[in-house]
């Protein structure tokens, strides 16, 4: 039986400890490499040192060189205007003085974003070319705000149906009790574009911040949408139990999430503050890149008239009789029990991906409580006779 809190394996440890340690410029793993064959990221995604901090030391040479012709400019023109002397020197100091004000700004708004450590979070499977696209734009959008921060690719790779929260859920129990006070769940095929500008801050107050809302997000289509990107804290993660564990297959997941918000108290969420409004010159297609497709199924159920119950599959758009799409049974979005507590898996393995850190986990599934997580239970598309909708019902007990 997979134990239910998880330890960090020795690799996975090692790795966090060399990442807190500071010690990331001797590190030897295989990526992507940068000018002089130099890794660009390495271990747990973290950027070498600044290139223009190492070549520091010549410019300052330069910048003193400078300072000294300059004060001799100024001695020459002291003797040689000592009626303008005091004005020039007045002048001097108020522009020295508000030129600090603005540096000391700038280093406060700075020193603001650096001392929180975000992690972003990438559920995934199967969907190479989708992940390879978004994290070669998503280091450098990241990077220009400022922001201490690396990913982690959460791959599940076991036999099961995907299960996004269960995901979500593991990476955070990973990280918990490390440097990052903040996650961003990543979806691999929303891209956040420059023009845009979307930030991916730290929430302000006690409710996480939605990055993705209807006016933005490229794929919505009703305007209480809460699917896509989130940032919250680890604390306000922590609080809610995360995610609930019950959905395998495509979907709902963030509807539970959102009653669990509300009944915390976090709801509504922070959005964005460059979202559109009326009379905005920039459209929703200017802040995220959808990529494209297949269109994912829902998991459905029904039963026989002989009251057996059937599972199976079926495109969203596309209602099949009377057949209940399951996540939106009650008894699923109104689920607290489940959550971080009952989230149960192991390590596959931990790996350097490009400009982030791998994790393949194998998720541990109740089939009492959830039988739908096998993809063998699940019948085909052409379902029995239906006599009526079914009530679906989670077995309660222990994962």
């Amino acid at each position: 039986m997979p134990r239910q809190k998880v330890m960090l394996e020795d690799e996975f440890e090692r790795l966090l400890n060399h990442h807190n340690s500071g010690s990331a410029a001797s590190c030897d793993c295989a990526h992507p490499t940068g000018a002089g064959g130099t890794p660009l990221y390495c271990h747990l995604g973290l950027p070498p040192p600044d290139a223009a901090a190492a070549g520091g030391s010549g410019s300052s040479s330069g910048g003193a060189a400078e300072a000294g012709a300059s004060s001799q400019q100024q001695q020459q023109q002291q003797k040689q205007q000592q009626g303008q002397a005091a004005a020039q020197q007045a002048d001097g100091q108020q522009q020295q003085q508000q030129q600090q004000q603005d540096g000391g700004q700038q280093q406060g708004q700075q020193q603001q974003q650096q001392q929180h450590r975000l992690a972003v979070l990438i559920p995934y499977r199967d969907r190479l070319p989708h992940l390879t696209t978004l994290l070669a734009a998503l280091r450098p959008y990241l990077d220009k705000q400022g922001r201490a921060h690396d990913v982690f690719v959460l791959e599940q790779g076991d036999q099961l149906l995907f299960n996004r929260g269960a995901l979500l859920n593991a990476g955070a129990l990973l990280l918990a009790g490390s440097s990052y006070d903040y996650f961003a769940f990543q979806d691999v095929d929303t891209i956040p574009l420059e023009k845009g500008g979307i930030q991916y801050s730290f929430p302000k107050g006690a409710a996480p911040l939605h990055l993705t809302p209807h006016s933005v997000h490229p794929k919505s289509t009703f305007e209480d949408f809460f699917g896509g990107l989130l940032v919250i804290t680890a604390e306000q993660f922590r609080r809610i139990n995360g995610y609930g564990t019950q959905f395998w297959g495509w979907g709902r997941e963030d509807d539970n999430l959102r009653e669990r918000l509300v009944r915390a108290g976090m709801w509504p969420p922070e959005y964005p503050e460059n979202i559109p409004h009326k009379g905005s010159l920039l459209s929703k297609r200017s802040y995220f890149e959808h990529q494209k497709h297949v269109q994912a199924v829902e998991l459905r159920a029904a039963e026989d008239k002989e009251g057996k119950l059937t599972f199976f599959e079926e495109n969203p758009r596309l209602p099949y009789r009377g057949a209940k799409i399951m996540s939106s049974q009650p008894q699923f979005l109104k689920d607290f029990a489940t959550g971080l507590n009952t989230t149960a898996f192991q390590i596959m393995s931990i790996q350097p991906f490009l400009n982030a850190t791998k994790i393949t986990l194998q998720l541990h599934c109740n089939v009492t409580a959830t039988p739908w997580c096998q993809p063998a239970a699940i019948g085909k598309r052409q379902a029995p006779p239906v006599r009526h909708a079914a009530a679906v019902h989670a077995v309660s007990g222990a994962r």
